[in-house]
């Protein structure tokens, strides 16, 4: 992810993420060593909630695990709307 990392000193949020797409999401947390940690997997229309921080970055990908879109939270909703731009077969 381009040496995007969690990092300290942020504020604590509660988000609830909301797939808006009609697509499956997975939702993934990027740790402080850039890897991705899978959180949540979303059919569509369905929420997720959690407690993270304003440093904290999160991804939503698709099934095969392509980065649809990239997040910074911010306390409330954040909807995931991006539609997969189509990388071929699952």
């Amino acid at each position: 992810l381009d040496g995007v990392v969690s990092r300290d000193g942020g504020r604590a949020v509660s988000v609830e993420f909301v797939n808006r797409t009609d697509e499956y999401r997975v939702l993934l947390w990027i740790d402080f060593a850039g890897m991705p940690v899978e959180y949540a997997q979303l059919e569509a229309g369905q929420a997720f909630k959690v407690e993270t921080s304003t440093t904290h970055p999160w991804m939503a990908t698709d099934g095969p695990g392509n980065c649809i879109e990239k997040f910074m939270p911010v306390a409330g909703r954040i909807e995931i709307t991006r539609k997969s731009p189509g990388f071929g077969d699952e």
